[in-house]
């Protein structure tokens, strides 16, 4: 009994010398327990564990790399929306020149056409106005019918001067 009682009292003594050797510290404690507060909250809202937690994190960023990815996309885009328009304007241009040839072709056909009706005095023109270097849905530029119809008098519109039966 006497040597379990000698050892009892060495272990006694090395355990109060690693309590008096361990620190007690009151900020850590607090900021422990903030910390597992903090990891309660979390489980709480995101998941009920620390794992879903961390999944749900992992989800989030992949999420944010994304829209980040896609904003610095947006870029590249506005470059190739000025492309083209470029493209499209230049197509506008090529149909305006299209539509000039065309215009004079119609012109002098409906002046064939009006000569036969005897309305040989009659003048009918086409007038494309308008180029500009926006897009519209037609083009780049607008076209308008115009007729004279009695010798002295100026061209007007046709939509405006043709009645319902004309």
């Amino acid at each position: 009994l006497q040597t379990v009682y000698y050892s009892l009292q060495d272990t006694q003594s090395a355990l109060s010398r690693q309590v008096d050797d361990l620190e007690w510290d009151e900020g850590r404690l607090d900021e422990v327990e903030k910390r597992l507060d903090l990891i309660s909250q979390l489980e709480r809202k995101y998941g009920n564990s620390v794992q879903d937690v961390i999944d749900y994190g992992e989800k989030a960023k992949q999420e944010l790399a994304s829209m980040t990815a896609t904003e610095a996309g947006d870029e590249g885009l506005e470059g190739r929306v000025a492309s083209e328009k470029k493209t499209l304007i230049t197509l506008g241009h090529q149909l305006h020149d299209a539509r000039e040839k065309a215009a004079e072709r119609l012109s002098t056909a409906i002046h064939k056409q009006l000569a036969a009706l005897y309305m040989a005095k009659t003048v009918f023109s086409v007038r494309l106005t308008g180029l500009v270097d926006e897009l519209r849905p037609d083009g780049t530029d607008s076209c308008e019918f115009y007729i004279q119809t009695n010798p002295g008098e100026a061209a007007k519109p046709l939509a405006k001067i043709a009645s319902g039966g004309e």
